[in-house]
């Protein structure tokens, strides 16, 4: 008995690590399609560069819930090294970096940005749920 619950729970877990939204991939793909990119850091620069909408973010402290009143942001990443994070007309400008190939950086605190990034397809997540926070994904502005 004890074993089907080991099993049953191992299973649920695993289930929910690799849920996401209709349209988008989950953050165990991301990683391997990411790895499969093998950027370095001037491909990492290259491939952030542009502007991105924030679709929705997903946070370790509420697995398989999606919060996705951030909707209406745009992020335009500017060769530059400067961010410009635009929500409803209001505009927060910073200044990027990029360290060990995949991990953004900016000098002022916007919630939600920074961290462990992984591309895959036109889309782009700042993964923060391996230290107990939230992810935010991201889709390319065509």
């Amino acid at each position: 008995m004890k074993c089907i619950f080991i099993a049953l729970a191992l299973l649920a877990t695993l289930y929910s690590c690799n849920r996401s939204p209709a349209g988008f991939i989950d953050i165990v793909t991301f990683q391997e399609c990411h790895k499969d990119l093998n950027l370095d850091s001037l491909a990492t620069i290259d491939r952030l560069l542009g502007e991105w909408r924030w679709e929705f973010i997903e946070c370790y402290s509420q697995p398989g819930e999606v919060n996705s009143i951030t909707e209406n942001i745009r992020v335009r990443f500017n060769q530059n090294q400067t961010v410009d994070i635009i929500e409803l007309n209001q505009e927060i400008s910073t200044t990027w970096s990029i360290r060990q190939n995949s991990i953004l950086e900016v000098d002022t605190f916007v919630n939600g940005f920074g961290g462990q990034m992984f591309f895959c397809q036109d889309q782009l997540v700042f993964a923060n749920s391996f230290i107990d926070l939230c992810d935010v994904y991201l889709r390319r502005v065509e």
